[in-house]
């Protein structure tokens, strides 16, 4: 994580960060207040920025919140969640350990097969019931058409 060294004081710089947090914005005639999140990317930042030396992984994927991560060691996985729990208090990690060589990550069920590489089909939840604009639907083709770009765009940064 990188430091700046600046002559503003810490209370103007926290003033200005509640300053941006607190603000609202307008969408689709509506205005919206964030409540949570701003400030969660820059903690799992944070929290990479110290475990990614500490155990050196063979592969550390992330999708917002959700982390993949495969250590050359299965020691090393203790040792990077025991270090991230203890990091940030009021912050709750899971963690999710293979069973047969298969984990649930997202809509992805990622597979390693025998000679060491990864397999990733699509894996959709119980709960997912799939339910999409029909092209002959009384919605606007705007809709249907971000229906597909969704899909493909979902589809694209999942792996």
């Amino acid at each position: 994580m990188k430091s700046y060294d600046t002559d503003i004081p810490a209370s103007v710089l926290l003033e200005l960060i509640d300053l941006c947090l607190e603000t609202t914005f307008p969408f689709d005639h509506k205005y919206y207040k964030q409540l949570k999140g701003a400030l969660a990317k820059v903690t799992i930042q944070t929290l990479e920025s110290l475990a990614l030396p500490l155990v050196n992984p063979k592969l550390w994927e992330r999708y917002v919140d959700d982390t993949f991560v495969v250590v050359r060691e299965e020691d090393q996985l203790e040792t990077l969640h025991n270090t991230i729990t203890s990091t940030i208090s009021g912050i709750k990690f899971t963690l999710a350990n293979e069973v047969d060589d298969k984990l649930q990550l997202l809509d992805v069920f990622v597979q390693r097969k025998t000679n060491g590489t990864l397999h990733t089909p699509v894996f959709r939840k119980e709960t997912y019931v799939e339910v999409i604009l029909h092209y002959k639907s009384n919605n606007p083709i705007s809709h249907k058409g971000s229906t597909v770009s969704s899909l493909l765009h979902r589809a694209k940064t999942l792996f």
